[in-house]
């Protein structure tokens, strides 16, 4: 595909990684608030800013959201307007103008259950955050200039977790972990050869969906484990989490990763071959 592609949330930690693995072979172009090539911010611009520059056939990837399960939880109506309304509309333009959207949901549209859920199951979400993303999936349904592409924990160099890890070991503080928190974390790299894959195979792929996940049901206790291997300086306590936690979140969430096997050409890596010379 020579189309060209726009990174929405491209100053994010996904997004950040996805523009520096296209820029050589593709078109590509930052899109967002801050040091974007087309400006858009969702929360207050409109898709009729974007006349004149998206086109039929461009590739719209959409980082951007209110991420945080707990403003979603307290501040709903405010992040219902960004994440749904503000979101549908944007993406009703681009796909009557023409163009691809590649949107990413969340594995928090499953709850917890006693099978992987799978790319193609009925969708279940617990959580404030988790109906947010699904009323869009849910939007879009069978609409073929949209693909969704659902992120478990999205493990690598920039991610939240693990800026909070390196920030503990640089402040010698112990770092305290909640236990019972269970995803199939996928690396960073995997995310971003799989984004290139989807783009660059839309024609040629029989599916729409895809839970970008991980071969295994992580615990945040596994992480720290493998960040302890590497670093030893860092020192953890395992605790409960504190109340009202899980209100935003659901304990376990476990998919299973049929079609990003398919979409990768391969299984999903383990997190023990998570690069560290990227640290």
């Amino acid at each position: 595909m020579n189309n060209r592609i726009f990174v929405f949330g491209g100053s994010g930690f996904i997004g950040a990684a996805l523009l520096k693995r296209l820029k050589p072979s593709h078109r590509v172009f930052c899109a967002g608030r801050r040091d974007a090539d087309v400006y858009f911010d969702l929360e207050h611009s409109t898709p009729s800013d974007l006349e004149g520059t998206i086109f039929p056939g461009d590739v719209w990837i959409f980082l951007a959201a209110v991420s945080s399960p707990d403003k979603c939880l307290t501040k709903y109506e405010e992040t219902y307007q960004i994440n749904v309304q503000k979101t549908r509309s944007l993406i009703m333009w681009l796909v009557n103008t023409g163009a691809r959207v590649i949107f990413s949901s969340s594995d928090a549209v499953f709850s917890t259950s006693d099978n992987p859920a799978r790319d193609s199951d009925a969708l279940n979400p617990s959580t404030p955050y988790g109906r947010q993303k699904a009323a869009i999936e849910e939007t879009f349904r069978g609409e073929n200039l949209v693909k969704i592409v659902r992120f478990s924990y999205v493990l690598g160099h920039g991610d939240k977790f693990s800026k909070m890890l390196r920030m503990s070991i640089e402040n010698h503080e112990e770092f305290d972990v909640f236990s019972g928190f269970k995803r199939n974390v996928v690396l960073l790299s995997d995310v971003i050869i799989g984004i290139q894959n989807l783009i660059d195979n839309w024609e040629n792929l029989s599916f729409s969906k895809v839970n970008f996940s991980g071969p295994e049901l992580i615990c945040r206790v596994d992480i720290v484990d493998l960040y302890q291997k590497k670093f030893p300086a860092l020192t953890y306590n395992i605790s409960p989490a504190p109340a009202g936690f899980w209100e935003a979140r659901s304990p376990s969430i476990e998919t299973s990763c049929e079609n990003f096997t398919e979409l990768l050409g391969r299984a999903p890596s383990t997190i023990d071959e998570l690069n560290f010379s990227e640290y």
